[in-house]
């Protein structure tokens, strides 16, 4: 077991600084701050260092996709899609209405105008609820710095305050 170690671990400090590309001093304080721990043995208080794996080098990273991804299809989404312009969706609500039109009876078509404009008063009662708030009552509770000082405040009648001038001026 230790003639294989003593195999594996056959360079001296300088012939790996300069395997590295480092001086022998960069080695020994990167010995000290225990960053070769494994890279190294002691024998007869020499070191011996084993032959450094040769390590890639950085390309870089690449984070975006080398490849034109597969466009997504928004098929059957005409109430939430993102038209480009309003006659796109003016001309799609005109085939579901002429597709409506065909599929259903005369009957429920006279009745739909009702219908849409009930859910549109609907719709007004939502949102004048958002907008308008419950009415809250106050039954009292802290009371705050100026709720206690509007009692000091003391309407006066005098007009207003003239600048007497003193004995001095003129």
């Amino acid at each position: 077991m230790d003639k294989d170690i003593d195999k594996e671990f056959y360079l001296t400090r300088g012939q790996y600084a300069e395997k590295l590309n480092k001086s022998k001093g960069a080695v020994i304080q990167a010995m000290r701050r225990g960053q070769l721990q494994t890279e190294y043995i002691v024998k007869n208080n020499q070191y011996y260092f084993k032959d450094p794996e040769t390590k890639r080098d950085i390309k870089g990273q690449y984070t975006d996709t080398k490849y034109t991804p597969k466009k997504i299809y928004r098929r059957g989404n005409h109430f939430k899609a993102k038209y480009p312009n309003v006659h796109f969706q003016r001309h799609n609500e005109l085939k579901m209405l002429a597709k409506l039109k065909g599929t259903t009876d005369t009957e429920i078509l006279d009745l739909l105008p009702e219908a849409l404009e009930k859910a549109r008063q609907e719709k007004f009662r939502q949102k004048q609820k958002q907008l308008i708030p419950e009415a809250t009552k106050n039954y009292g509770g802290w009371i705050t710095g100026p709720e206690l000082n509007r009692l000091k405040f003391k309407p006066n009648n005098r007009g207003i305050k003239k600048h007497k001038k003193g004995p001095y001026e003129i």
